[in-house]
């Protein structure tokens, strides 16, 4: 898990200090950044500890333009090297252009983006996000239209589904702030880290879009053939996807499922609760799924004593839902509880993901 206290440096009396703490101020510069709305103080409690003298301007309820001592380059090493959990996607701000909301505005924006694009290397892409959209007379559509043309007159490759490079526009309240940046370095591919899946005929909840947001997130690999546990399963999306990637999967709930999963191959139905599948599991599974709704130290312990069920090198996916004033006490209790039996590799407050965040454990 991302270990927040080594972010802390001492200074030479011993005392605990905040990274980029100092008397004397120094340059800022400044980044957008998202995250859920009801983890505003979290993201900005991360971003504190990456850097002491960090400013926080809220532009809307998921997005802030915050100014660091670290440049864009330097605060993306911090974050690789220590990911955040509720901060999604950021951005930097090269330059801020000002707008009136008429369509004049798109003609100052190529102009920005033409003198940002000397030098522009491999394939790009443009992502831009309107905030408060009814103050204006275009689309993101219309703005990533038209700086894609004028940048492709200029050489670049525009490629959308796989860029090496991001120009990133936010607009809001007459102001646009744009950026560029490799991809690798905004936390997310995808503009504000807002993932988005096309519904399926077959889908029987929002939950799976967390799923499938965590096998892209993460890399996971569900292959074919795979032995896969689903606790608190009801009503099957989580075991629809699983059966989807060619699965065999053990759905445990005492609720029914919904008889378009039930009537798939590869799927046995255990009527009971997680906690009555405990006296007599079945083990050696290669993946065991957790979205059920108990208290993060309660789903932690849960996990734990499923831990001879799964096979060495196997893999957990679980959230951990949080609640009240202090979401990541309950969390790093949690996390420090699994610690015990399974290596931490990820934890990240996900798009899809509400009071949650998604937990990926290894045996």
């Amino acid at each position: 898990m991302p270990e927040l206290h080594s972010l802390f440096k001492t200074n030479r009396k011993g005392k605990l200090r905040q990274r980029g703490s100092s008397h004397k101020m120094k340059q800022k510069h400044k980044s957008i950044i998202s995250y859920q709305a009801d983890m505003s103080a979290e993201a900005q409690s991360e971003l504190k500890i990456a850097d002491g003298q960090a400013e926080f301007t809220p532009l809307d309820s998921e997005t802030a333009l915050v100014s660091t001592v670290p440049d864009f380059s330097k605060l993306s090493r911090i974050f690789t090297k220590q990911p955040p959990v509720f901060i999604r996607h950021i951005h930097p701000v090269d330059t801020e252009i000002p707008l009136d909301g008429t369509g004049a505005d798109t003609d100052l924006l190529v102009q920005a983006a033409e003198s940002l694009a000397i030098g522009l290397p491999g394939r790009f892409s443009v992502q831009c996000r309107i905030l408060h959209k009814n103050q204006n007379s275009y689309t993101p559509f219309d703005i990533n239209t038209a700086l894609s043309r004028v940048l492709q007159q200029r050489g670049g490759t525009e490629d959308v589904k796989a860029p090496d490079n991001v120009l990133s526009v936010t607009v809001c309240d007459g102001r646009a702030y744009m950026g560029w940046s490799a991809v690798r370095d905004n936390l997310s591919s995808w503009a504000g880290g807002r993932i988005r899946f096309r519904r399926e005929e077959e889908q029987l909840s929002r939950a799976e879009f967390k799923l499938l947001e965590a096998e892209s997130t993460f890399g996971l690999d569900f292959f074919k053939g795979a032995r896969v546990l689903d606790l608190g399963a009801a009503p099957g999306g989580w075991s629809r996807i699983m059966l989807l990637r060619g699965c065999s999967v053990v759905a445990v709930d005492p609720a029914e499922l919904d008889p378009s999963v039930l009537s798939k191959s590869g799927i046995t139905h255990i009527k009971m609760t997680a906690q009555e599948y405990l006296n007599d599991p079945k083990y050696n599974f290669d993946f065991i799924l957790n979205d059920m709704r108990m208290a993060p130290d309660e789903s932690a312990a849960l996990i734990n004593r499923l831990h001879p069920c799964l096979k060495n090198g196997g893999t957990v996916v679980l959230t951990l839902k949080l609640s009240g004033d202090k979401p990541r006490r309950q969390m790093l209790k949690a996390v420090s509880l699994l610690e015990n039996y399974y290596s931490v590799l990820h934890i990240r407050q996900l798009f899809h993901n509400r009071s949650e965040v998604t937990v990926l454990l290894r045996k």
